[in-house]
């Protein structure tokens, strides 16, 4: 009898991708306003000392300029908890760095704004903030990491895994080691560079505050606002409906939401903020250059006996969380009896860093899969086997099982599809017909699959449409369409008929939008929401005398299409709209929340995995990397849109890509600032960059896990990154026999 097709798992279209692609989504630089003023920052010239005195004249002498806030005009502020705390990226307040701005004359990085030009026009406001100047007290800045980490500290952790812990017996291990390992690799330091700047817009009226902000986390910058300007946080409404890319930067509150908000209120009007592509790369969090020595040891037939990852990372002077847990998962990946894992971190004239795709499994799994490489080289052994030689069948640093693990099949079925039989060992023993070097290399995956309280609403119109609130984002990667599809197959109707409400801080409570968490939490509480409503329904018809299906209970009764039946008489039934008209004419509302158990009381470990193949290409005299193909297989649970989630993984693998062979923020350590400070001169990948279908396949093998959360999903955004760089650093060893342990892979490290 059915007539519909489940809406799980179809690769439906994406519902806002119209909108986008004709222009006619809204993001937060698009918002428009009555009287509205426009701001501009001042950035310090410096990246340490004082500033001295602060020159507005010239500024405020512009036509327009409404008024020009210093350290000596700004409200003061009161400083707001730090984002991640032990429940992982759902913490309370989304403050992106503890130091506020402008409210000293302190300067601890270059870029730090001292002013803010209030103007007519953005124009105006611009060429004003360009006319501010400032007299300095200046000292020399440190931002080299190699100098910084001659005094470093071990970071706060806000994560619930410990930044540092020992397994076993790290010297037994290594005297026990016929083969060894021991090198240092080094991660760039890399910017968000999302196409949509951080942008916000304030409009106060009276105590109440009304603030559009680009951001993946509409509450966590409402808790943070209420603190800084000590207001209730129900005076507080934040709003946000498109984010034109984030991968971490858009989560928290940085110091140009404050000086949106300060400067509405100065000038009393709504006031509207949005940053330069320049500016970006100041104040808004990046992935710190990381070293990280990895000493690996084993027997002649590749057992482990010993893992060691130490890693060194920088932040700013007046930080000292963790924000990327760079050696989370290496003490996981492998069965070995022995390990020790650090973390350190040095304080630079920098701003903070942030959470970027990946936050610490993309930079880390470089390390420790580039050494697996490079074991499995030294052992003579094929890295496939190498790898499964040292498979976990649990958890190795708590014992718990997985909740599910294809890490077998990941690397079977994508070794299949990339012909991996096919290798020969030798480096350099490959080739193209044009000569080019061929390398071929590989990578494991791990990423953790998070599930965090949440909550939503659907409500049922008279007409069976059907709209689902929730506090979440849409940060580009899906939820928009995926949502929908959730609320359709637990109601049974098409999920056309499901419209998602999101990006409303007055929404059901939800997390930020990151950390590959928001399918599996807050759509686990659209589907129970859901369900909710559907038994509501029921309800009312099976207790009605005047419904067919009066006196059936709740498992005799199927819905399909919106109608509800007997599944033993399908002739026997109604719609919802029947129901509704009879017992709720305005409509019919449900709410839900979820809330896993305890993290330490949890008897299974979560996770994703996967594997990478990568092919390059290496031209002899030039030293040209170009990956001319590639190959990704990956398990993570139930897949709720085929096209959506593909989707992400194309854009994690090509961010691999990207970190493999061209993105680095180069520093002018002297000055302690950024060099290549736009997109002109900070690499990312292009298309030509790029192999096109069927040379990128990327696949998810099938996978049930009906322990991970009610819908049995995990997380896609990050799991695409997390492993690709180093699949493509081993295959330019494979290619010319040269092992890259620094990146990017540039024409100079290769020749």
């Amino acid at each position: 009898m059915s007539k519909t097709i489940n809406s799980i798992g179809r690769p439906l279209d994406r519902k806002d991708g119209r909108q986008k692609v004709t222009g006619r989504a809204d993001y937060t630089a698009d918002i428009r306003l009555d009287n509205l003023a426009y701001a501009a920052i001042t950035g310090s010239e410096i990246a340490k000392g004082r500033v001295v005195s602060v020159n507005t004249a010239a500024a405020e002498a512009v036509s327009g300029v409404l008024a020009v806030l210093t350290a000596g005009s700004m409200p003061r502020l009161t400083e707001a908890a730090a984002l991640i705390n032990q429940s992982g990226l759902s913490g309370s307040a989304a403050a992106g760095q503890t130091f506020l701005p402008m409210q000293s004359g302190v300067i601890h990085y270059s870029g730090q704004p001292i002013a803010v030009v209030i103007a007519e026009t953005s124009e105006t406001a611009r060429q004003a903030a360009s006319l501010v100047t400032a007299h300095y007290e200046r000292e020399p800045p440190a931002a080299d990491l190699e100098t910084g980490r001659q005094q470093t500290f071990t970071p706060v952790s806000g994560w619930p895994e410990p930044v540092e812990a020992t397994r076993g017996d790290a010297g037994a291990g290594l005297a026990a080691a016929a083969v060894r390992v021991e090198e240092v690799y080094h991660t760039a330091l890399q910017h968000h560079v999302a196409l949509e700047p951080h942008a916000s817009v304030a409009a106060w009226d009276g105590d109440h505050l009304t603030l559009y902000e680009a951001t993946t986390w509409v509450q966590g910058i409402q808790k943070t606002v209420a603190i800084w300007f000590g207001l209730p946080e129900q005076n507080i409404r934040v709003v946000q409906q498109f984010v034109g890319g984030s991968f971490g930067s858009k989560g928290p509150a940085w110091p140009h939401v404050a000086l949106a908000v300060a400067a509405a209120k100065h000038v009393r009007r709504p006031v509207k903020l949005a940053l330069t592509r320049t500016q970006t790369f100041w104040s808004n969090g990046y992935r710190p250059r990381i070293r990280h020595a990895v000493q690996l040891g084993a027997t002649p037939d590749g057992t482990l006996t010993l893992l060691r990852h130490d890693a060194v990372a920088h932040t700013a002077l007046f930080d000292n969380r963790v924000l990327a847990p760079v050696t989370k998962t290496s003490p996981k990946v492998y069965a070995c009896p022995n390990t020790a894992i650090t973390y350190q971190m040095t304080h630079l004239n920098l701003c903070g860093p942030f959470t970027m795709r990946g936050p610490g499994e993309t930079p880390g799994s470089f390390a420790l899969e580039s050494a697996m490489d490079e074991l499995a080289s030294a052992l003579n052994m094929d890295p496939i086997a190498l790898r499964l030689k040292n498979y976990a069948e649990k958890n190795p640093e708590d014992g718990k099982p997985w909740s599910s693990k294809s890490l077998r099949r990941c690397y079977a079925e994508g070794a299949a599809r990339f012909g991996w039989e096919k290798r020969t060992p030798k480096p350099g023993s490959m080739t193209f017909p044009d000569g080019r070097q061929m390398g071929w290399g590989m990578a494991t995956m791990m990423y953790d699959a998070k599930f965090v309280p949440a909550s939503a609403s659907a409500h049922m119109a008279p007409d069976g449409s059907v709209v689902v609130r929730t506090a979440t984002a849409d940060p580009g990667t899906g939820p928009y369409t995926i949502m929908p599809q959730i609320a359709a197959e637990a109601l049974g109707i098409p999920a056309d008929s499901v419209r998602l409400e999101l990006g409303d801080s007055q929404g059901p409570k939800a997390p930020i939008a990151a950390g590959s968490q928001t399918s599996a939490s807050v759509g686990s509480a659209v589907h129970k929401a859901a369900l909710s409503l559907r038994r509501r329904l029921l309800a009312f018809a099976l207790a009605d005398p005047a419904s067919p299906l009066h006196g059936l209970s709740e498992d005799a009764v199927a819905v399909d299409v919106g109608r509800v039946f007997s599944r033993a008489d399908p002739s026997r039934g109604e719609t919802y709209t029947d129901i509704l008209c009879r017992h709720a004419p305005l409509g019919l509302e449900a709410g839900a929340e979820v809330s896993p158990e305890a993290a330490d009381v949890k008897p299974f470990s979560a996770y994703s995995f996967g594997a990478h193949f990568a092919e390059v290409s290496v031209d002899p005299d030039f030293g040209e990397v170009r990956v001319t193909r590639y190959v990704g297989a990956f398990g993570a649970g139930r897949i709720l849109n085929p096209k959506t989630a593909h989707s992400q993984l194309l854009g994690g693998v090509v961010w691999g890509i990207g970190m493999a062979l061209h993105e680095e923020t180069h520093l002018d350590t002297y000055l302690g600032r950024p060099m290549n400070h736009d997109l002109a001169e900070y690499h990312v990948p292009v298309s030509a960059d790029i192999p096109g279908a069927p040379e990128m396949d990327l696949f998810f093998v099938d996978e049930e896990d009906a322990l991970v959360n009610p819908l049995g999903v995990k997380g896609v955004g990050e799991i695409g990154t997390v492993g690709a760089a180093a699949a493509v650093a081993n295959a330019v060893y494979h290619a010319t026999g040269k092992r890259v342990r620094d990146l990017p892979i540039t024409l100079d490290k290769v020749m």
